[in-house]
C-alpha cells in the first residue's frame, strides 16, 4: 500500500471498522496498523499487522517483522522478525500465496544479475515494496538481528534494494563501499555515486559535500589518487525506522 493510499484513510472509520466488522481485509489490518503505531498504540498495532501478515499482505509482512525486532507492542523476538522480513520479499517478488520459510536467496539469488532479473516486470508500488523489504533484509544481515552477520549477504541485498530505488538500501550500501571489506576493496566513486543518488531521492545527510568533488564526480578509470575515508550522517527513517539497534 502506497503512502497515499494510506493518507487517504479515515482513521475514525478504520477504528469502527476494526471493532465491530469481522471481515476485515489483510490490507486494512495493515492501515490500521500504522495508525495505531503512529497514535501510540503499540501494542493494538502489533495485533493488526499480525493480522495483516497472516493474511499475507506484504506491507503487514514488513511491519510485523520490524515490531518483532524493536518490541513494539509485541515480545522482541529478531529471529521471528527476519523470518517476516524474508516471507515478504520472496511474496514481492515470486507473487506466491502464505508464508515460506525459503532462504532469501530465493529472491535474490546466488548470482545477483538473477535477483534483479526475477524483479523485472513489478509494478511501482511493488518495486517500493521489496526495495523496503530487501533493505531491512540488509540491516538485519549487517547487524546480526535474528541471523548471523554476513556482510556479503547484506550488499547483496542493499544491491538489490537500491536498483529497485529504495535510497537506504543505497545509503546503507554506500557506507559499505566507503571500507575495505570480505571480497571487496573500498571504492569511493561507488560509495559517492551512491550516496548522490540517495540524496536525491531525499535521504538527508551531514558532511556528505565530499561526494560532490570533481574527481569522484569523474568514472573511476578517470581518477586514481588515494584518498581518506569519508563520514556521513544520515537521518533517520520517520516511519518504522531500522536504524535503531534491537534493545
Amino acid at each position: 500500500m502506497s503512502s497515499s493510499d494510506v493518507n487517504d484513510y479515515d482513521s475514525s472509520k478504520e477504528l469502527t471498522i476494526s471493532q465491530f466488522s469481522p471481515n476485515i481485509t489483510p490490507e486494512q489490518h495493515a492501515t490500521l496498523g500504522i495508525r495505531l503505531h503512529e497514535s501510540g498504540e503499540l501494542r493494538q498495532s502489533a495485533y493488526h499487522l499480525r493480522k495483516a501478515a497472516h493474511g499475507s499482505d506484504a506491507t503487514g509482512m514488513i511491519l510485523y517483522g520490524l515490531a518483532l525486532r524493536h518490541g513494539w507492542g509485541v515480545r522482541q523476538n529478531t529471529t521471528e522478525a527476519f523470518m517476516w522480513l524474508n516471507a515478504a520479499a520472496i511474496r514481492l517478488a515470486a507473487d506466491k500465496e502464505g508464508v515460506s520459510n525459503h532462504p532469501v536467496n530465493f529472491v535474490i539469488g546466488f548470482d545477483p544479475e538473477d535477483g534483479r532479473n526475477r524483479c523485472e516486470g513489478l509494478n511501482k508500488e511493488r518495486k517500493a515494496q521489496l526495495g523496503l523489504a530487501m533493505y531491512e533484509l540488509g540491516m538485519s544481515y549487517l547487524n546480526s538481528w535474528g541471523v548471523e552477520k554476513n556482510e556479503c549477504m547484506a550488499m547483496t541485498c542493499f544491491d538489490l534494494g537500491s536498483r529497485l530505488g529504495d535510497p537506504d538500501a543505497m545509503y546503507e550500501l554506500a557506507g559499505l563501499w566507503c571500507r575495505n571489506g570480505p571480497g571487496r576493496k573500498r571504492d569511493l566513486h561507488k560509495a559517492s555515486a551512491l550516496y548522490r543518488e540517495a540524496a536525491v531521492r531525499g535521504v538527508s545527510t551531514v558532511g556528505n559535500s565530499w561526494i560532490y568533488k570533481e574527481k569522484y564526480l569523474r568514472s573511476k578509470d578517470e581518477d586514481h589518487s588515494q584518498c581518506a575515508d569519508h563520514a556521513t550522517t544520515k537521518k533517520r527513517r520517520p516511519f518504522f525506522s531500522s536504524r535503531r539497534k534491537p534493545s
